[in-house]
């Protein structure tokens, strides 16, 4: 008797351990649909709502979505992109129902499917309230191509296929040469040379095309090249519109260029005096004419000078030369004398 109360007292234990008794928690993720029809270009919200049987603390899931029928604009909650979301969020209050509000914009018209998966919530404690969480529901953005009749005027109001281009170009300095067109993707601007800043501005002939601007706004002298790359809201067309800056170098001035080597002085009648040499400017106390005309020492005047010093110094070196000779001469007769003195002595 003794030994079966220990054995069913093991049993209880063991049972305790293997199998513990505990709290079963249900919990609940959910989309929630506009309840309004969702024109194309529109922003509409999509709920994903969380409910557990006691306070939620965090909740987290993944939302899967096309990235070709809508884009994300932003949540609270929710951060991605690209067809993938993930969410994140707490209540922050003590309540068992909690919400995650989902901004996007329609691209275009028909059917979509948003998918909720790896969903769970979490008590404050910790504790798992509810965990593999999924769900999925369908939009209709528009008209759906399946419910479109044949008649052209029952047709959705959709952006057809965009051709990637500008309905118009402007720049705030110059002006496009060729005249702009959208089908011309090749442009030049010339400006003054003074500019310094240029901006350029494309308008999207479709709003959901991509546009994306190159170069540098600042100009310096000569070639500036600027693009504005325009990509289709499918990613399947691209164009590319470039524009050549031609800002010029300044223009010197004619004075600048005719300006002499030599220095200049004036006459009072403003008549250009050039002095050509230091050594022949006019004194200051030279008399001036009393119609005050103008008295230029050209450079030829400082050539007949140098002419006449070489004929000065030409001169003296024949005297030299003459006077040489004489010596030589007059030294050569004193010794023929001397030499017939002597022989007369002998």
């Amino acid at each position: 008797m003794k030994y079966k109360k220990i054995i069913t007292l093991l049993l209880v234990v063991l049972t305790a351990l293997c199998f513990p008794l505990t709290a079963s928690a249900v919990g609940s993720g959910s989309i929630t649909l506009p309840s309004a029809d969702v024109s194309v270009g529109d922003e509409f919200t999509v709920n994903i709502d969380f409910t557990a049987d006691s306070a939620i603390g965090t909740v987290q899931a993944q939302l899967s979505y096309s990235e070709e029928d809508m884009e994300f604009v932003g949540s609270d909650f929710a951060f991605g992109g690209g067809g993938l979301l993930n969410i994140q969020g707490f209540p922050g209050t003590d309540t068992d129902e909690f919400s995650v509000e989902l901004k996007f914009k329609a691209l275009r018209g028909g059917s979509s499917t948003l998918s909720l998966s790896n969903g769970s919530i979490m008590s404050m404690d910790g504790i798992s309230l509810g965990s593999s969480l999924s769900d999925s529901a369908e939009i209709t953005l528009g008209v759906s191509d399946s419910t479109a009749s044949a008649d052209d005027s029952s047709m959705p109001d959709t952006p057809q296929p965009s051709g990637a281009q500008l309905s118009s170009l402007t720049v705030t300095a110059g002006e496009l040469r060729p005249a702009f067109s959208p089908g011309i993707y090749n442009y030049t601007v010339t400006v003054s040379e003074d500019t310094e800043y240029i901006e350029t501005e494309g308008v999207l002939e479709n709003p959901l095309d991509g546009i994306w601007y190159e170069g540098s706004n600042y100009l310096g002298y000569g070639h500036t090249p600027l693009t504005i790359t325009v990509t289709s809201a499918d990613g399947s067309v691209e164009n590319v519109y470039s524009i050549d800056v031609y800002r010029p170098m300044p223009e010197q001035s004619g004075d600048e260029q005719s300006v002499p080597d030599a220095e200049q002085t004036f006459s009072e009648s403003g008549a250009a005096i050039t002095e050509a040499d230091p050594e022949s400017v006019v004194p200051a106390d030279t008399p001036i004419s009393e119609n005050a005309e103008a008295v230029t020492l050209s450079s030829s005047t400082a050539s007949k000078t140098d002419r006449a010093e070489k004929d000065s110094n030409s001169s003296l070196t024949k005297v030299y030369a003459a006077m040489a000779v004489v010596l030589i001469a007059a030294v050569f007769v004193f010794f023929l004398i001397v030499n017939k003195t002597k022989n007369r002595l002998k």
